[in-house]
């Protein structure tokens, strides 16, 4: 009996390459996957408020709802308006840079722990460029790879991009005058 040939007629090198390109696209169904789920998680976590989740008689929403007052913000402004107003208080930003790092610790979760690091070195890169204050112990240098890192991504905004892009600049300056006065080390 006449074994049927279960390649259609394809050579190995043929079947080699389908199979190179099956696995390649699925890889990249994955990587959209993760891409869309940053996307959106990220476009959620920036629509979110600072009071969200805390309770109306909290000590931590009065203060924050007194810090917008006294900014001129409205209460219930997004995280994302916070980031990219210059207007914004400094007190707000640190609290933003909280919010992005406890939720960093809180996440074991590959796509949930990027997003939230997204949110602060977001803070991080306000507070140099609208404050002109470095609110971390991290060093320039090590900033300007953090903050080049999202610059890099594919699922951060147009705004936020821009915010790390300027961010980035600044810490390139700063790095360059720490050299000329001979303090690379900051």
């Amino acid at each position: 009996m006449k074994k049927k040939s279960t390649t259609f007629g394809l050579t190995p090198g043929k079947i080699s390459n389908l199979l190179k390109v099956c696995a390649e696209s699925s890889g990249n169904e994955v990587d959209m996957e993760t891409k869309q789920k940053k996307t959106e998680l990220l476009q959620d976590r920036l629509s979110e408020t600072l009071l969200t989740g805390s309770s109306k008689n909290s000590p931590l929403s009065k203060e924050l709802t007194h810090l917008c007052y006294i900014s001129g913000i409205a209460a219930g402004e997004s995280i994302r308006n916070l980031l990219i107003n210059p207007g914004t208080d400094i007190e707000l930003i640190e609290k933003i840079k909280e919010y992005g790092k406890s939720l960093s610790q809180s996440t074991k979760a590959d796509v949930e722990h990027d997003i939230a690091n997204a949110i602060y070195y977001a803070s991080i890169a306000h507070a140099l460029i609208y404050q002109n204050s470095k609110i971390t112990k991290f060093t320039y240098k090590e900033l300007e790879k953090a903050l080049s890192f999202f610059t890099q991504t594919d699922w951060v905004s147009t705004d936020l991009l821009e915010l790390f892009a300027k961010a980035v600049k600044y810490c390139q300056d700063q790095l360059k005058k720490n050299k000329e006065g001979g303090k690379e080390n900051e």
